[in-house]
């Protein structure tokens, strides 16, 4: 049986399908895990206002959810098994690796998927790569950077001393 061509493959926060017209929208698409450590301070409040203290928190912008993958393929003949991989390009070692089917009755249509993805870990800063794979051929693959967020300690606020 022929491999699949690989189209297309993006790594995105959605992936929506219209139901009208079939078309899918992707929203989102990164290639960058931002990780970090969360830092809470605490304000006092101006004496005499009655006001609580406030409590500042920091910490990463964002926090990664659960992608979808976009997948698109052709010369899909009937069902075909594929692999995914979540790999340290560091060391090489697989994070989780899942074996799907694709399935097509048109092999020369684009047969597109849409594949909800666990949280990608990400607990050390590096570059990482999911990669699609049939019968142990890379047929593509979608490269993700993972950058620790620095935050500023208490007297490295940037504001200069009075």
């Amino acid at each position: 049986m022929p491999k699949p061509v690989l189209q297309a493959m993006v790594l995105a926060d959605h992936v929506y399908q219209d139901r009208q017209t079939g078309k899918h929208v992707i929203c989102g698409t990164f290639s960058t895990i931002i990780f970090g450590t969360l830092t809470a301070t605490q304000a006092p409040a101006a004496e005499g206002s009655g006001e609580p203290d406030k409590i500042m928190v920091s910490g990463p912008p964002l926090k990664a959810g659960s992608p979808y993958l976009y997948l698109a393929l052709a010369e899909v003949h009937g069902r075909v098994p594929l692999n995914l991989k979540f790999v340290d390009l560091s060391d090489a070692s697989v994070f989780f690796e899942v074996d799907l089917e694709v399935t097509s009755t048109d092999p020369v249509a684009i047969a597109e998927y849409i594949l909800p993805m666990p949280a990608l870990p990400a607990h050390k800063v590096g570059t990482y790569s999911l990669d699609l794979m049939h019968d142990g051929e890379i047929l593509g693959c979608w490269r993700i950077v993972a950058k620790q967020l620095d935050l500023p300690g208490p007297d490295q606020t940037g504001a200069e001393a009075q």
